[in-house]
């Protein structure tokens, strides 16, 4: 639950709903006698699903209240689960929207040195998770799994720092690819591609309570696949973790984490048509529809996604005939202001044809021509992230990073357009570089993941601004994930 700076309770009503201001310095929202817990200043869950419009008005009310009074946000939000309301965050950052205008116009890409340590191997790290209660950004060790040292991003200080695991198993080289915050545990579960079939049962996650990375035994009767997961996504109304099948997909089953209980559990998709091997690569929760929507790497002819509601999988049937095989799209990112889950080019990213999922019109997929003069190159990203200050999604460059040497791209989530931008940056790798972003909500930044640019003593960053945002509400389950 956001946690508000008050000394003493408060207590606002309407004629059906009532809002209380705890001196426990929590919030509560009343409507029909059901409980509401604000997330942020931005998100609640409703657990009855039916708000008035009294109570619209008055949470945005609430909202500027919170603004302010509240002094500090040290990142605990325990009631991360249950519905988003993504009508409240439209509605917010279309009022800023000249506020965002401005920001946008003088947005910036810099290379931050770092300090003098021990960098990892090239293909070091595939994603990264932001933890709100630490304020860290933790690099998902992928050929640095095997490594002594791993290593987060402070974003207090933007600095890149190395530290000890301490593991007494370890973990194999490339280990895993992405990971996801669980916010009732605090906890960064990593998932889980060459550790997925090792013969100890022992994977990891980070204990961002005591900051600790921990062993623990997953005890599945049946391992998966080797190389089985490429990402996982939290799926807030159920405390659950989802794995992305990748090496996985053609197995009848899959697994996914009970957050409550930290158990790894086995379930059948129950598909009548088995998925591709290496079929998806990524995957991003729509709060829109309650869903968790895979992103096609191999799967081209129909579509897969988590039911969220009751745990099943789906089938998203489309027409298109303008995928590019052999790994169309690396990861995907949410934009909360038209309810569109965006996939990342990859090899793709050469056609002048892109898609994304229109999740506010019964879940369609969507062809668009990006109208750009010049096609970025083969492969090109690998993720990216969303910035709620400019209202853009950065593709995080892979290939981009240096083989075109000037332009890396962006989507205006306003108008829909793919944008170049110049990253105007003289350190560049030769491709490789890029494997994820993640948006750091206390120093306005989009850190985009060190994979083989690992070596330069350097993070790259989109830099928007000095404006804040709660860190509560980018641990939320769309905005996080690799």
């Amino acid at each position: 639950m956001w946690i508000l700076a008050l000394s003493a309770s408060i207590n606002l009503r309407t004629n059906d709903a009532s809002i209380s201001f705890g001196a426990d310095m929590k919030v509560r929202l009343y409507l029909q006698n059901n409980e509401l817990q604000l997330n942020s200043n931005l998100m609640f869950t409703d657990p009855t699903n039916n708000l008035t419009t009294s109570l619209y008005a008055l949470v945005s009310q609430l909202r500027e209240l919170q603004t302010q009074v509240s002094s500090t946000d040290n990142g605990s939000v325990p009631s991360l689960t249950g519905r988003v309301n993504t009508t409240t965050l439209q509605n917010y950052l279309n009022n800023r929207r000249t506020q965002i205008m401005n920001i946008a116009a003088w947005s910036y890409v810099v290379s931050t040195p770092q300090p003098a340590i021990v960098l990892p191997e090239l293909s070091a790290y595939y994603g990264g998770v932001y933890s709100p209660t630490d304020n860290r950004i933790y690099l998902v060790p992928c050929m640095q799994a095997d490594g002594s040292d791993w290593h987060y991003i402070d974003c207090d200080t933007g600095t890149m720092v190395a530290y000890p695991h301490n593991l007494v198993y370890g973990a194999v080289n490339m280990a895993y690819v992405g990971g996801v915050y669980a916010p009732l545990q605090n906890r960064v579960y990593f998932v889980p591609y060459k550790q997925a079939d090792v013969a100890n049962f022992i994977w990891h996650y980070v204990d961002c309570t005591n900051l600790l990375v921990i062993e623990y035994t997953h005890t599945l009767e049946t391992l998966p696949t080797s190389a089985a997961y490429f990402g996982g996504v939290y799926s807030p109304n159920e405390d659950k973790i989802y794995f992305v099948p990748s090496a996985q997909a053609p197995f009848d089953r899959w697994h996914l984490i009970e957050c409550q209980s930290g158990t790894i559990v086995s379930y059948e998709h129950n598909l009548s048509l088995p998925a591709t091997n290496n079929a998806y690569d990524g995957g991003v929760y729509s709060p829109k529809d309650d869903r968790i929507y895979f992103v096609p790497y191999l799967q081209i002819d129909e579509l897969h996604f988590i039911e969220c509601n009751n745990g099943s999988v789906g089938v998203l049937h489309h027409n298109m005939t303008t995928f590019v095989g052999n790994g169309a799209y690396a990861g995907g990112v949410y934009s909360p202001t038209t309810n569109r889950v965006y996939f990342s080019p990859y090899t793709q990213s050469s056609s002048s044809i892109w898609h994304y999922i229109d999740t506010e019109n019964q879940a369609v997929v969507v062809e668009y021509d990006h109208t750009l003069t010049t096609s970025p190159v083969p492969t090109a990203y690998v993720g990216g992230a969303y910035s709620p200050s400019n209202d853009r999604i950065y593709f995080a460059p892979y290939d981009q990073h240096g083989r075109d040497g000037t332009y890396w791209h962006y989507v205006d989530c306003y108008s829909g357009a793919v944008v170049e931008y110049s990253h105007t940056l003289t350190n560049v790798a030769n491709g490789c570089a890029f494997c994820g972003g993640v948006y750091s909500p206390t120093n306005n930044r989009v850190y985009f993941i060190p994979h083989n640019t690992s070596y330069p003593t350097s993070v790259h960053i989109s830099d928007m601004s000095s404006v804040t945002y709660p860190r509560g509400l980018f641990a939320h389950s769309m905005f996080n994930g690799y």
